[in-house]
């Protein structure tokens, strides 16, 4: 599931399938008709539509076999067609199979970004805003943060250091975490026709949803790449890491506004939360350019190592 959406994974792809179902009846119902009325004109054309739908039918129970994903029915049309049936259903099953790996990439979005920067809990973690009740996550609170404790994930300070002193590295360093293909790019899903409305309108925030979570996985990966190069940078004072720490957290900024401008086309923007406080995506893009502007003005040897403190994991309840 999505973060932020309401679907009902299981439920949705019976309601798909239950759609493709009763259509292939309806057709057939339509060409037995036609025989029994002696309509040859309409015989063809149902028999078509009566063929396009049970091998769509027939696509949707392959993926809930083979995918188990609620997500990979939802787009395979429900319109029929004088299309050869094989080639629709093939279609169909493409579609879907690119709709599967684009929702299952997004999910993995705060999973990943969460392994890298670690708060236990919403008042620490915020990833839908890089923020915590406390306010937003610089650039250097990502030089400065920890890991996810038993992921085997380094954190920047710990790269670096392994990477300046030429040792082998023992675990994810943050450049992995960056380039993994979930925080690589917006996947271009093609809409497809969905009925009944209120199954579009669903259909359709789903892919807001998947695009939204792309733009903002694509923030992450840029965000880390910056911290790393502006890390070196403040060790070695190589002019070139510093620029390049800069380029990063353009990219980054870009990125934010195309999340922001994804996110608000169906979510309310400013919202109060219990434990994250108020969080406005769009309005925290200066916040997210100020990143820019704080390479640009870091001075090697800003951070003392000896002096981070970082959250830790709050210890479970007692009895």
């Amino acid at each position: 599931m999505i973060p932020g959406s309401d679907i009902d994974g299981k439920n949705t792809l019976v309601l798909i399938l239950t759609q493709h179902l009763r259509r292939t009846f309806a057709c057939l119902q339509a060409l037995t008709l036609d025989l029994l009325t002696d309509v040859p004109k309409h015989t063809l054309r149902n028999a078509q539509h009566a063929r396009a739908a049970a091998y769509a039918l027939l696509a949707g129970m392959i993926l809930l076999a083979t995918q188990g994903l609620a997500g990979s029915a939802l787009s395979i049309s429900l319109a029929g067609g004088a299309v050869g049936p094989e080639k629709f259903a093939a279609a169909e099953i493409r579609r879907a199979a690119a709709l599967t790996a684009a929702w299952a990439d997004a999910s993995k979005t705060f999973p990943l970004i969460t392994r890298f920067f670690w708060g236990d809990i919403d008042i620490k973690w915020f990833p839908e805003a890089c923020r915590r009740k406390g306010g937003f996550y610089t650039v250097r609170n990502f030089i400065e943060g920890g890991t996810m404790p038993g992921a085997g994930v380094l954190n920047i300070m710990e790269w670096r250091s392994g990477l300046l002193a030429k040792q082998k590295l023992s675990g994810v360093t943050p450049l992995e975490i960056a380039a993994t293909r979930a925080l690589q790019a917006v996947p271009k899903l093609r809409r497809a026709a969905v009925t009944p409305a209120a199954s579009a309108s669903e259909y359709g925030a789903t892919l807001g949803d998947i695009e939204a979570m792309s733009h903002l996985g694509l923030y992450y990966a840029a965000k880390i790449r910056g911290a790393c190069a502006l890390a070196l940078f403040d060790r070695t004072s190589d002019a070139e890491q510093q620029t390049a720490a800069v380029r990063h957290l353009e990219e980054a900024l870009a990125h934010w506004q195309n999340y922001a401008g994804t996110y608000t086309r169906q979510y309310v923007q400013p919202v109060l939360y219990n434990r994250a406080g108020v969080v406005d995506i769009p309005r925290q893009t200066g916040e997210v350019a100020a990143d820019v502007q704080m390479a640009r003005d870091w001075k090697p040897g800003t951070i003392n190592e000896t002096s981070i403190k970082r959250s830790g994991t709050e210890a479970g309840f007692k009895r």
